[in-house]
């Protein structure tokens, strides 16, 4: 396992699998004012990007994972303080489903 909750910081490590996704949300949820250190990080699994993504915490320090550094840390940098009510997210309008009316009706 390559995370390690101290007080105010949960230290992200080498790889960090999709086991390591559970104790990071957990850290999170118990204190979402923790700051996520992914200096010493090398990969990291969709999950963790995902409970960043959703959570937002501060994050320190940069992968050494070059997909996150093309890919995530700008995705990261542009949710700091949106909540799913003022995102793009909230406003975008989809196309109804083509068969919605029919299910509707019956």
């Amino acid at each position: 396992m390559s995370v390690r909750v101290e007080a105010r910081t949960i230290h992200v490590e080498g790889t960090a699998s999709v086991g390591d996704a559970e104790p990071i949300l957990a850290a999170l949820l118990e204190d979402p004012a923790r700051t996520v250190d992914l200096g010493k990080a090398t990969r990291i699994h969709s999950a963790v990007v995902q409970i960043l993504l959703a959570l937002r915490p501060t994050t320190i320090g940069q992968p050494a994972d070059r997909f996150y550094e093309l890919h995530i840390a700008s995705l990261l940098d542009a949710s700091k303080g949106q909540t799913i009510a003022n995102s793009s997210i909230a406003e975008s309008k989809c196309a109804p489903h083509p068969y919605g009316a029919q299910r509707e009706a019956k």
